[in-house]
């Protein structure tokens, strides 16, 4: 991904290098190349013309993300340049700077009812008239065509206005929205693919580089690469699936290799003495926990030379599905709320877990918590089979059965403390209840984490002190098992949260059992270096999709706050106090990334934010890097310590994750816990 800025300080970002759409990857080796300034550019007007047929009738998150990108576009160009608009029954044409430029563009994607689309034949002799009005103007020109993969013209009409284009000096390039089919597979050359809105704008400014640019880019002829891959790593998605790193080298043989090492976060995994061509790592030799990786595989020649490449991706551990209650040889006598806890697979989701009893399916679970009710009352005494088999988002399954006998005289077992869903301190007491048949003793009750002994008590108060520092922040079940003097027993089991948050579960239908805090204040970096592109989108973008479905999904008691910082002013001007609170119309606006990144002093405000909010305070931080005004955010963020309720700091951090900036944002979030 490029990104180039000329002395006017206009930016554009483009992917493809050239028709063929070869790639410059981040990192890359290709030292080969110049800069050719396209001098006859210089001082020429820009004329730009965006065709949107029928987008008063696209989904509204599409128009609004068109109107955005419109928007964005008109940002890079010059007071005198022009932007049309169309939608084929509605045009503007403007100075790309009026003041006025949202409201003349409204009607463009204001949806109206009545109306019906147009026909293919009204669509192409509408574009073929804008074609000839654009070509008669002077200057860099050029004409988009956005619309979903369906509408796209006909293959021959859409190479037709290309040659014409060419011929008159002018550029005609295409987006496609959504996903394509076969019928129009063959476009996909030509087209720039937007997958989602979110990456609209980031797909717009790429095609728009070919008239926004200043400099041309020349590649020389470069030898012959050699390439590092890694079996199951997804690039774009930072993803990982497989039970062993398994590295594959192209481009040398293993005789050309002197040894190979494999680092993570800068200490060594493993090396090698002899190379070969695949180089496989067990994963279950690492130990490792779930979080970010940071890889990098090193390659040293014979001749002296050193090869390459970083491999990031967050880890998931597998897991085995398994009962958590009741366990292997309970005894039951009344209805049972069978818990599972789900088995986990690197890049695959859970569909639904289905339980069955002696072969014969007794209900499903589709979301966590993974709870299915069993009717025990009407069932014969006896020992009977039940079978969880769990369905993963490939097809694939898995399966885990165990015996529990129906008894009458099975004891009951109930967990006092703590309470479902409840957040531990390091120190947490465990309390249970048992209750038996006259004259049938209580042997003992043992204590589990997830599954794990812990330890037991004899008699009564049955109580465990449990000490769980150890343990890192996530979410536990804790398991009480009673058992008679004849080895009958019982389970019941509880799901507890460790770490220092201070939530408040919020009754509400849109929550679904989730916990929410009470107040959450979202920050929103919009400094100019938020423009630049992240993956496929414009972080700003990311941000932006965001934001509206946290929104959404957050209960209607839950106080919802936006703050931005870096957006009023421009990055030349340096103002250090650019931050302000942001109303509903606003949020529907979207951000225009342009100025300072004032983090520190954006952080100052918060506390002040949510002065007269009361209970459990959440912020969070959308942004790509540190203060820029010379302040440091870290002693901000010192001062939340001394407010009277817990404000917690959350960071979604759009960058390098090797970058030092990853890391000082991390300090930020651990402070407040």
């Amino acid at each position: 991904v490029l990104a180039l800025k000329n002395s006017q300080g206009r930016t554009f970002v483009h992917k493809h290098l050239s028709q063929d759409s070869q790639l410059l990857t981040a990192g890359s080796s290709v030292k080969d190349f110049r800069l050719e300034l396209l001098k006859e550019r210089l001082g020429q007007p820009r004329l730009l013309a965006l065709i949107l047929p029928n987008a008063e009738n696209l989904p509204e998150a599409t128009r609004r993300a068109l109107a955005l990108a419109t928007l964005r576009l008109a940002s890079y160009l010059g007071d005198q340049e022009e932007l049309w608009v169309t939608n084929l029954r509605e045009e503007v044409r403007l100075y790309a700077k009026d003041p006025e430029l949202r409201r003349h563009l409204a009607p463009i994607f204001q949806k109206k009812s009545g109306e019906t689309p147009l026909e293919s034949g009204e669509e192409l002799n509408a574009v073929d008239s804008l074609f000839k009005t654009v070509s008669n103007h002077s200057g860099i020109k050029q004409i988009f065509w956005i619309s979903p993969w369906e509408n796209l013209p006909p293959l021959e009409k859409t190479n037709a206005w290309q040659e014409e284009a060419k011929a008159k000096k002018l550029y005609f390039s295409f987006l496609a929205l959504g996903e394509a089919n076969s019928k129009n597979k063959s476009l996909a050359k030509i087209a720039y693919h937007v997958e989602d809105s979110t990456q609209l704008a980031y797909q717009l400014l790429s095609a728009a580089a070919l008239s926004l640019g200043d400099y041309r880019l020349i590649f020389e002829a470069s030898p012959a690469k050699v390439e590092i891959s890694l079996d199951g790593f997804n690039e774009s998605g930072q993803s990982f699936s497989g039970e062993s790193l398994n590295f594959r080298i192209a481009g040398l043989t293993a005789r050309e290799i002197d040894w190979v090492e494999l680092k993570e976060s800068g200490q060594r995994l493993k090396k090698w003495s002899q190379a070969s061509e695949v180089l496989e790592v067990d994963l279950s030799s690492l130990a490792w926990k779930d979080g970010l990786k940071n890889l990098k595989l090193e390659i040293h020649g014979l001749n002296g030379e050193r090869f390459e490449k970083s491999f990031s991706f967050f880890y998931i551990a597998k897991q085995a599905l398994k009962f958590i209650k009741p366990l292997d040889q309970d005894s039951l006598k009344n209805q049972v709320q069978v818990t599972l806890s789900p088995g986990r697979r690197p890049g695959l989701g859970t569909q639904w877990i289905e339980l069955y009893l002696n072969g014969e399916s007794v209900g499903q679970a589709t979301t966590v918590p993974f709870v299915i009710p069993l009717k025990v009352k009407g069932l014969s005494p006896g020992t009977y089979q039940l079978q969880a088999v769990q369905n993963y988002s490939d097809g694939s399954t898995e399966a885990q059965s165990i015996e529990v006998h129906v008894n009458d005289k099975a004891p009951e077992v109930k967990i006092l403390r703590p309470s479902q869903g409840e957040f531990l301190d390091n120190l947490a007491e465990i309390e249970a209840s048992v209750k038996a048949e006259l004259f049938e003793p209580i042997k003992r009750v043992e204590f589990f984490v997830n599954g794990r002994l812990l330890g037991e008590s004899e008699q009564a108060p049955y109580r465990f002190l449990w000490s769980n520092e150890n343990f890192p922040v996530g979410t536990y079940y804790i398991q009480t098992r009673a058992f008679l003097n004849d080895e009958r027993s019982s389970t019941d089991a509880v799901q507890v949260q460790l770490g220092q948050a201070q939530i408040s579960v919020q009754a509400d239908q849109k929550s679904q059992g989730k916990l929410f805090p009470d107040s959450v204040e979202v920050l929103v970096d919009a400094s100019a270096s938020m423009r630049e592109s992240f993956g496929k989108a414009l972080k700003i973008d990311l941000v932006d999709s965001a934001l509206l479905q946290i929104r959404s999904e957050l209960p209607e008691s839950v106080r919802w706050i936006v703050r931005s910082y870096g957006e009023s002013s421009s990055s030349f001007q340096q103002q250090c106090d650019d931050s302000s609170l942001l109303k509903q119309n606003d949020l529907a606006r979207g951000f225009f990334p342009q100025g300072t990144s004032n983090l520190a002093y954006a952080l100052r405000q918060v506390p002040q934010d949510l002065n007269k909010s009361s209970g459990s305070k959440v912020a969070l931080l959308f942004t790509d890097g540190w203060d820029a005004c010379g302040e440091d955010p870290l002693k901000a963020i010192q001062a939340w310590a001394r407010q009277s309720d817990k404000l917690r700091l959350y960071v979604l951090y759009l960058g390098d994750a090797q970058n030092t900036y990853a890391s000082l944002l991390s300090r930020l979030a651990e402070f407040t816990g």
